[in-house]
């Protein structure tokens, strides 16, 4: 089974400025280019962006009344394949012996996952930083089944 999706949007947050309601956060105003979204890994850490100083200098908190920009961004995607083979061994008439292998992750691809990045304009300091995966490891499972 192959699963395979685009880009996934991101927005930038506020942060701690409440421009709209005292309860919701709203979204950042872009104010120069967008920046460029991409995986790098800056210091051991994933980042969304390839130079987050950069694109943090792209946006400003909002004003009061000012809505921000939302999913203007787009962060990296999933994909994964999963495969399973069986086979059953007929013994006699009646019984029968079945072997399966699945593995999950066949290629051991890592996908970190854009929603965990720290898209909010007053943490500087870790401003695009990844912190989950949306696929695990490879794991490989065999089952053998006698069956009468």
């Amino acid at each position: 089974m192959w699963r395979w999706t685009g880009r996934f949007p991101v927005s930038i947050s506020n942060g701690n400025a409440w421009a709209t309601n005292w309860d919701l956060v709203g979204y950042a105003t872009q104010i120069g280019p967008q920046p460029k979204t991409g995986l790098m890994i800056i210091n051991g850490t994933p980042k969304l962006f390839p130079d987050p100083l950069t694109a943090i200098q792209s946006y400003r908190q909002d004003f009061p009344g000012e809505v921000g920009v939302r999913n203007s961004l787009r962060g990296p995607g999933y994909f994964g394949v999963d495969m399973g083979v069986n086979k059953v061994f007929k013994i006699t008439e009646n019984h029968q012996v079945r072997f399966s292998w699945e593995t999950f992750n066949v290629f051991n691809r890592v996908r970190f996952d854009a929603l965990t990045a720290t898209t909010t304009i007053d943490t500087s300091s870790i401003f695009g930083a990844m912190n989950k995966t949306l696929t695990i490891p490879r794991v490989m499972q065999l089952s053998l089944r006698y069956s009468l």
